[in-house]
């Protein structure tokens, strides 16, 4: 088992993990499949669309800059959901901005806590690492729901792509 020289560095790799996955993933569509809306997937769902979203809670995340994350307040740029290279580039992005909270810890966002409903809702009190935990996990869904929809369109994806870390480590304890 990897060694962490604290919790904080922990949820950064775990962090850095899921987006290298969503990563390896990407590479494997074209712009036509990661745009088109997924027939039975309900509303407009695209792939695209689940990127974009889990892009913008990291996005939040990391350029916050104010002590409190507003969720709500996403950047909602359409490249992202259209364009596979572009997605690629802002996972690798954020993926590059996480591992430097790792040797640059004055570098990270100082979270005190999150709007509820945006500005004009609930203020609950949070900090980095409920945070990361947070955005860790909303991951991970949308990725199982991305897998789940790539599987039927007839993808071949890792086993593990969308399925939590605890999981797998529980897994593998199973099978040994």
């Amino acid at each position: 088992m990897e060694t962490h020289s604290s919790s904080m560095e922990f949820l950064i790799d775990e962090n850095i993990a899921v987006i290298e996955r969503g990563r390896e993933v990407l590479s494997l569509m074209d712009d036509e499949s990661f745009a088109r809306p997924v027939e039975g997937s309900g509303a407009s769902s695209s792939l695209g669309k689940h990127f974009r979203h889990v892009i913008n809670f990291y996005e939040n995340l990391v350029m916050c800059d104010e002590e409190v994350i507003d969720y709500d307040q996403r950047i909602r740029d359409r490249r992202i959901e259209e364009q596979v290279r572009a997605a690629d580039a802002k996972l690798a992005d954020l993926a590059a901005t996480l591992n430097t909270w790792k040797t640059e810890p004055e570098q990270r966002p100082r979270i005190g806590g999150i709007f509820v409903h945006g500005e004009s809702g609930l203020k609950v009190n949070s900090d980095l690492g409920r945070e990361l935990k947070f955005v860790l996990e909303h991951s991970i869904h949308h990725f199982a729901l991305v897998g789940l929809l790539m599987r039927q369109m007839g993808y071949d994806i890792p086993r593990e792509f969308g399925v939590a870390p605890s999981t797998i480590a529980y897994e593998k304890r199973s099978d040994g």
